[in-house]
Parts: structure tokens; sequence; C-alpha cells
């Protein structure tokens, strides 16, 4: 039997090998537990020292040496990563002494602030119960009289686990602990002091090893890792209290619980398949041999579980004989999301090195209060700079558009300081939008950040009367179709920081928010690179095409009375020739594209127009493109100013009767007016007139070709 043993333990730790080192996907990242300082009730605190010093001071260490064993032992199980609470505030303080300047902040052993390890669970350690009993005899023996003292210990402890991701109590369990001690003083002799500490230590011990048995029970029940012909290898050892002869149960998982109300899994039950015995016990499994066994126990599944004597039906010596039916039905296991979800080194193999070449405009804003405006350029570079790194070409307006004094201030390239050399880039902000800025910088898509919060929050930690500062910043960012603005991706991140702050240091300071802009754009990079990865980014091949379009800008109810040439003589007719205010500034989006009457090329959608002429007031106006649109009359009226010198110089006309024959210095006004409308880019709208002085001259064709 021995033999076979050896055979099947050296199965179990291949099994073991190959499962931690060959295959590293596979592993599970350990629990992270906190054990806190175990202490004892007020109510028995306050009766120990009622007792005197002396029994309190018995407590004392038997909490003492508890706290110790019962880290020792969880680590000794190599199943958890354990955190001291009890030893929080000596860490901290060795945290500020390495960033106190002293330290090389390079060296990676240097501990970082607000970097501790987290945990998922907490346990704690209550001492209820405590009592001193202390018996004396005088007996007459060979020696004479002899003082007979009995000593007992009796501890009770209650032992908690916490999931502090969900704030639940997984367990609450009951400990107890006694242990007696008879000491014999003969006559004439003296002792000093008594309970003496292999007592104090025995009943420390028997503390911790109970609340780490019940911790690792609600947390990581020990498990069946292997099972031959009634052998049974478990995955707790030595560092977990096992030992040779201890009795434990087998259970299989059974079926699956359901809460009738919600519907939630709430777990599964058990159901008992034997019982075994320890018979071997290494550092972190044990070898169980089964003394009755209904079945052979689910490898990975079945659980192993102690504290409950053998029935009277069965002895220790007892062993399960084969053949063993199989293993029961079991749940499905549970997802490995290690499996189920590529790790992060599997995820950036799966992408390619850089995003495809795609060019972007970037537009960053600012809406928080507690931040400055002045960190909007901040951010931008920082989004320029990273984005670019991974292959992302980026068109910053500023870099393209604005002025190089706008850049750069108190050098060479400061300019002059004189706002109107600029005004141009501020009119392009006021009245261009985002996607007509982007087609002009000539990027495909368009990308918006925009600072939305600001956040300083202060708690001052009870434990270690510190307040601790919160700072946090939170920026949205989009990223958009080039040719339409609709939004193709997008998401919100924050990026936050804390420090130990004082009275006199609570506030959002400009170094702190520029090192969180720095990681929230570091964050976006990223998110945006894997939105071009998945084919979420900008496509051109989609834009809608361009139109040819000629724009007349009509001036209402603006006409002027024809006056065409009879048998060599100018004569005024009853006709009347409409006006079009011609070479008018034509802005599309807010960015000037020509003059009218064109033709402009204008892409299919709907689009703002904007005509601004000297004498004309200014017109703002969205029009919409297709294919059928190949002229557009959009009408004008003249400004106060441009009426009131247009009706000055053309109130001769209402002077002249039609028909009649104009005479040279008639002639001569008229030809002044054709000049100065020549001159004021106003010319006839012949776009509706059919038949225009054919065969006959006109003085207004001639004098406004």
């Amino acid at each position: 039997m021995r033999l076979l043993q050896s055979v099947f333990a050296l199965n179990a730790l291949s099994a073991l090998l190959l499962a931690g080192f060959t295959c590293p996907a596979m592993a599970q990242e350990k629990p992270r537990v906190a054990v806190q300082k175990i202490e004892a009730t007020p109510a028995v605190m306050q009766r120990a020292r009622g007792d005197g010093a002396s029994v309190a001071n018995v407590l004392e260490q038997i909490m003492q040496g508890a706290q110790s064993d019962l880290e020792n032992a969880m680590l000794g199980t190599g199943m958890f990563e354990v955190t001291s609470g009890s030893e929080l505030r000596t860490v901290l303080d060795a945290q500020d002494l390495q960033n106190s300047g002293l330290f090389d902040e390079d060296d990676p052993a240097t501990a970082r602030p607000f970097q501790l390890a987290g945990f998922n669970y907490i346990a704690t350690v209550t001492v209820n119960n405590f009592q001193l009993i202390d018996r004396r005899d005088v007996v007459d023996d060979t020696f004479g009289p002899t003082l007979y003292i009995f000593e007992t210990i009796q501890l009770g402890a209650v032992v908690q686990v916490h999931d502090v991701t969900k704030g639940t109590l997984l367990a609450s369990t009951d400990v107890v602990s006694e242990h007696s001690q008879e000491t014999r003083i003969i006559e004439g002799s003296r002792q000093d002091g008594s309970y003496t500490s292999s007592m104090i230590g025995t009943v420390s011990r028997d503390l911790a090893t109970d609340a780490a048995a019940a911790i690792l029970d609600t947390i990581a029940p020990a498990r069946v890792i292997e099972f031959q012909e009634g052998v049974i290898w478990m995955n707790r050892g030595r560092g977990a209290g096992v030992a040779v002869g201890d009795i434990f149960r087998v259970l299989d998982p059974g079926r699956v619980l359901r809460d009738p109300t919600t519907g939630a899994v709430l777990g599964s039950s058990e159901s008992l398949n034997g019982w075994a015995v320890i018979t071997d016990v290494q550092d972190k499994y044990s070898v169980a041999e089964a003394i009755s066994l209904k079945r052979a126990p689910s490898v990975g599944h079945s659980t192993m579980r102690g504290g409950q004597p053998l029935p009277e039906s069965l002895l220790a010596s007892m062993r399960a004989s084969g053949p063993f039916e199989p293993p029961a039905r079991r749940l499905p296991p549970a997802p490995d999301l290690a499996m189920a979800w590529p790790n992060a080194q599997d995820a950036d193999d799966a992408q390619p090195n850089r995003s495809r070449s795609v060019s972007i405009a970037l537009f960053v804003d600012n809406v928080a209060e507690q931040v400055p405006d002045d960190r909007v350029s901040t951010l931008e570079r920082q989004l320029q700079s990273m984005l670019a790194d991974k292959g992302i070409r980026v068109i910053a307006r500023r870099d393209v558009l604005d002025a190089v004094s706008t850049l750069n201030t108190g050098r060479a390239d400061a300019g002059t300081g004189d706002v109107d050399q600029t005004e141009a880039q501020r009119v392009l902000s006021d009245q261009a939008s985002v996607v007509s800025l982007a087609r002009t910088l000539g990027a495909d898509g368009i990308m918006t950040a925009t600072i939305v919060s600001g956040l300083l929050d202060t708690t001052v930690s009870r434990q270690t009367q510190r307040i601790v500062a919160k700072a946090q910043v939170d920026v949205a960012w989009s990223l958009l179709e080039g040719y339409s603005g609709a939004t193709l991706d997008g998401g919100l991140v924050d990026a936050d920081e804390r420090f130990i702050a004082s009275d006199e240091r609570v506030r959002l300071e400009v170094n702190t928010i520029d090192r969180l802009l720095r990681e929230a754009a570091s964050e976006i990079a990223d998110d945006v690179q894997a939105s071009l990865a998945a084919g979420r980014g900008p496509n051109m091949q989609l834009a809608p095409p361009s139109r040819s379009v000629e724009i007349v800008a009509s001036l209402q109810n603006m006409t002027v009375p024809e006056i065409k040439a009879i048998d060599g003589v100018w004569t005024i007719t009853g006709d009347r020739y409409p006006l079009a205010a011609d070479a008018c500034m034509l802005s599309i989006d807010g960015v000037m594209v020509g003059s009218t009457p064109g033709p402009i090329q204008i892409q299919e959608g709907t689009v703002r127009l904007r005509l601004e002429h000297p004498l004309c007031e200014t017109v703002d106006r969205y029009v919409r493109i297709d294919d059928t649109t190949g002229t557009l009359r959009i009408p004008v009226v003249l400004s106060a100013e441009g009426r009131d010198e247009f009706e000055r110089r053309t109130e001769f006309f209402e002077k002249l009767k039609d028909g009649a024959a104009m005479r040279e210095n008639e002639r001569a006004i008229v030809e002044g007016i054709v000049d100065f409308l020549e001159r004021s880019s106003i010319t006839i709208d012949t776009s509706q007139v059919r038949n225009l002085s054919i065969g006959q001259p006109s003085i207004w064709l001639q004098g406004l070709e």
C-alpha cells in the first residue's frame, strides 16, 4: 500500500506541477484575505481586568500569540495572499519614509503610496468567552502535605469571514478551546507564577488552527485532487493544520439551490459520499484512505470536511474496497474567466501593432469649472502625441490654421500682440462647424474630447487618522464620421489620484490636473486604437458626392428700367431688369469657399450658407443640396446705407417717361449709374430674363458685362 501511495503521490504532484507551471493561462489568482487584529469583546476584556492584571495579561498573551499563528497558518496553506490588518500602521509609516525624498524613486523596490494590494475577504476573530479556573487541594502523600493546583483555560471565539466586494457576511463559526494543567507543590518548596507558557501557547495555537480551518472551509474548502483505488489526495496539508489520524467526511456536489423569489442561484447542496482518515501529510497536500465510500469522489469538485466524529457503525481502521461506482453527476463547472476571456497579452497579440492609416481632426473643450481653460492645450498635446504614437495621424487646428503667435509667447514668434491680426481664426471659431473644419483640414474623421468634471473629495481615515484626498478628472470623448459628424464610438474615462492632505492643502492643483489629464489621454488613445482596429473608424468612401452649384444673390425689389438703342437713339422702355449682387463672399459651414456666382463644389446634404456683400445685409441660412440642385437663387436686400446710396443715384429714373429718347446729359447720368453699379458689384440678373434686348443693344448689358 505504501508503494502504491508513493506512485499515486508522484502522479498527483506531477498534475499539480503541470497545472502550476506549464499552463500559466489556466492559473487562478489567489484570493487575498485581510486578517484583522484578534480582539476580545468589551465585556470579556472588562471581566478579565476585574479578575486581576494577571488574568488580563494571560488573555492578551493568547490573542497576540494567536494573531501570528493565524497569519502563519494562512500563509502555510499556500492558497491565499495574506494581508495583516494589525500591521497597517507599520506599513503606512514605511511608505511615508520611502517617499520622504531620501530613497531612489526610480528603484522598482521603492514603495508607492496608494498602491497597496486590495483584498477580497476580511477575516475577524473575536473572543467572546474567557475563563481561568484555579482549584487547589492539599493532599497528604509520601512527601507529606502536598499542594495540588488544577488550572484550566477556557476560551471561545467567533470567526467571521466577509466578502469585501459585496459587503456580505459569508460565514460565522464558533470555535472553542479548553486546556488544563495540574501542578504539585511539595511542602517546603516554592513556585512563582501560574498558567505556564506552554499552556498559553497551546491555547493560542488551538485558536489559530481552528480559526484558519474555519476561514479555509468558507473561502476554499478542501477538495479532492486525485483518487485511486480507495486512496484520496486533497489540497490541504500540514500548513492548514491537518494531522495523521484526522477524520474527514467526503462530500459530493448536489443539486443547484435556487431562490424561489428571485430565481438567483444560491449555490449547491452537498451529499455525504463517505468517510476517510488521514494517513500522510505533506506541506501542501494530504493523503487519506477511505473508510467507507458509496462511489468514487469527483476530482476537483468533491470536498473534504473535518470536525465531526465517525459514526458508531464505523471504525478508523476500516478500509473501503472497490470496485467503486463512477463519480456522482456534478454541476457543470463555472466558466473559467482565464479561458473565457483572452488575457491582456493575447489581446495585444491579436491586434495589429499599429492602426490603419487614418487622419483625425482633433478638437478639445473644457466645461469643468474646477479645471482652468488653459489646460485644454495640455490635453490636446497629450492626445496628439499618444494617438500619433499608435500610428493615427492627428491634425490639430492650432497647428494648421491658427497664427503662430497663439502658440508661443515671449519668443521670436510671439507676434505683435495686435488682436486684429488674429481676427480670422476667431471668426472661424464663431462660424465654422466641426465637420467643415475637419473637411478644411483634410481629415478623414473627427475626434472630440471634453473635460467634463474635476473633483476633489476628502475622507478622514479613522484607523490611520489621516486626511486622504482623491482628485479625479473625467474626460468624455467621441469619434465622429468626417463627412457627416455622425458618432461612431465614444466613452467616458476617469483618472484619479490620491494623496495625503492637510488642512492647508486641500485643493485641486495644476500639477495634479496635468497628471490626471495625461492618464486620461493614455486611456483614450488606447480606446481609439481599439475602435479603429474593430472597424468603428471613419470611412470617407461612404461620403456623399459633391455637386457643382451656381449661386445667384438676387436683390429683392431692386430693378432698373430697360434702356436700349432704337434706330440709333437710346430709348427708355416700359420693361425693367432685376438686379443681383455679384461677387458676394460665400462661406459654406463657416469656411469661405469662393464668391458668387460660382460654380462652387458643395457636398450633398444640409449646409450652412453665408453671403456677404458691402452694400447688402449678410445672409446666413441653411440650404439642402442634392442631385437636382444646379442653381440656387438666394434673395438678398440692400443694407440701409446701400439703399440710401442706390436711391440717391437712381432717383433720376423717376423723371423719365416710357418711350422717351434720352438727351446727351441724361445719357451721361445713366452712364454714371452704370459705373456705380459696376464698382459696387451689382449686375443685371439675367437668369430670369428671356430674350433680353435681342437685336437691340442695351446700355446695361454693354456697361455691366
